[in-house]
Order: C-alpha cells, then structure tokens, then sequence
C-alpha cells in the first residue's frame, strides 16, 4: 500500500487531499493541530487515515509524529510528503507588524523544512519518493497587501527548487503546486481579520477596501480543492513530472501571463479608486 503524509489537514486542500488519497487505497497521514480535527477528520476518511498531531513549527512534536509514522510504515518507506500548512497576514508592508511577518515564514517556510528534514529519512526507504510543496499563485506574483504572504510561497518556492536539485541523488522529487484560487474556509478568514481596523487611519484605507473587493470577487470563481488533489495523483503517477503545476481556473492563469508593468498600472488604478 502506498503512502502519503500531509500537513495542514483539518479543512480546505489539506482535507481534500486527505479524503481524495484514502479513497483511492492509500495509507494516509495527516496533521492537525488538535485531537478534535483529527478525530473529525478520521471520521471522513474512514480506517486508511491516521491523524498526526502537531504544528509544523514544533520540532519535537514533528520528531514524535515520525515516530509513529514509522510503526505504521514497518520497514517500507514514505512515498510522498505534501507540504501544505500555511497562514497568512494581509496588511500593507510599511505598517505590517514585523513579528506578524515573522510567524507567516515561520509557518509558510520553516514549517516545510522542518517536516522534509524531519521525514526525509523514511521517505529515502521509498523507491520513489515524492515532496510536494503546497505553494499558490501568490508565489509568482505579489499581491498588494498580501506581501507577507507573497513572500514566504516565493520563498518556499527557491527552496524548493535547490532541494530538487539535491534530492536528486536519493531518487526523490521534488515539485512545487501552485494553486489559485480554491474553495476554502481561508476566505471567511480573510473576511473577518482586522486588517480594516488596524490601518484604517493611514493611507492605505481605502486600497485595502478596494483589495477586498478583489478577493471577495476572487473567492466567487474559486474551483473546487479537490482539483489540488487530483493533480498530486497525476503527479505521483507520473514518471517524470514537472518542477511545477498550477492548479487554477482559467481567470487566475491569464493573470500569470500579463506583463509585469501592466500588473503595476492594473494594481495602481485600483487601488487609487
């Protein structure tokens, strides 16, 4: 039986891919980061799921996790790690608070390495091992008042890119998804965070209105997060896959392809509004 482990499972792409890989025959393993979430979460995925409890930021908690991913496994290896978990800060970047932007690469950035570091051994004893880094649109393009966020998926995504390249010596892969816009809970998160309030006596009030209109009308053609966990089934049966795969309605991928400049003339007029 095949296996794969993903972070950040309790709602959205995380729990999708979860049900998606359990329904398929594989032995799934995904973290959360309370009891509660994995017990819920179990309940969906039925007997090929078990829950592992930890946030990607804590070490020890990750190290006892592969403890027991290792008495399921016995003596044959992980087959795929997707890193998923991730947070994210909206605000302008000249009055974001520095340690709100610390926490967001502690997450979005350490949190993947620590779980590779940490899982990489037992995915050396797979004859073909995968890491897939859950990365976004937003890590090609930087979004006014998601700099934070922005910067921590291009982050992730160099570091995904020299770790291909090392990896290569132990025969695992590694490759970046780069989803668009996904129904998620992400978006009522986005809706009720206090970005408004905090900067509303700056100059950046009203094109933080105006970016929220924007969200608000990208949430409205967002795809399914089952579409993410389709393509990471494409991707692991592909025998050579691709560095990198956009997982996005037809409206985000024109987005990637509109020049630079006009991107900055779009962005200015409607934020100026």
């Amino acid at each position: 039986m095949k296996s794969i482990l993903i972070t950040g499972s309790s709602s959205g792409i995380g729990a999708a891919i979860c049900e998606h890989f359990s329904n398929i025959g594989w032995k799934v393993f995904g973290s959360v980061r309370n009891v509660k979430d994995g017990e819920k979460l179990a309940g969906i995925c039925g007997e090929n799921f078990i829950p592992l409890i930890f946030d990607v930021t804590d070490i020890n908690a990750i190290k006892e996790a592969k403890k027991l991913v290792e008495s399921n496994l016995v003596a044959s290896g992980l087959d795929c790690l997707v890193n998923n978990a991730g947070i994210n800060i909206s605000g302008p970047m000249e009055y974001v608070d520095s340690d709100e932007v610390r926490k967001v690469f502690e997450v979005n950035v350490m949190g993947p390495l620590n779980c590779a570091q940490s899982f990489l051994p037992i995915l050396k004893k797979s004859s073909s091992a995968t890491i897939i880094n859950i990365s976004s649109m937003a890590g090609k393009i930087g979004l006014p008042m998601q700099g934070s966020y922005c910067g921590s998926k291009f982050a992730l995504e160099g570091i995904s890119e020299s770790m291909r390249r090392e990896l290569q010596i132990h025969n695992i892969k590694v490759v970046v998804v780069g989803p668009g816009a996904i129904e998620s809970s992400i978006w009522d998160k986005f809706e009720k965070d206090e970005k408004v309030e905090l900067y509303k006596n700056t100059e950046y009030a009203s094109a933080i209105n105006q970016i929220d209109d924007t969200l608000k009308m990208a949430r409205s053609i967002a795809i399914p997060a089952k579409s993410v966990a389709v393509k990471i089934e494409k991707i692991l049966l592909s025998r050579n896959p691709k560095y990198r795969y956009v997982v996005a309605g037809i409206t985000d991928k024109l987005l990637t392809l509109i020049p630079r400049k006009i991107l900055d003339y779009i962005f200015k007029k409607r934020l100026m509004k």
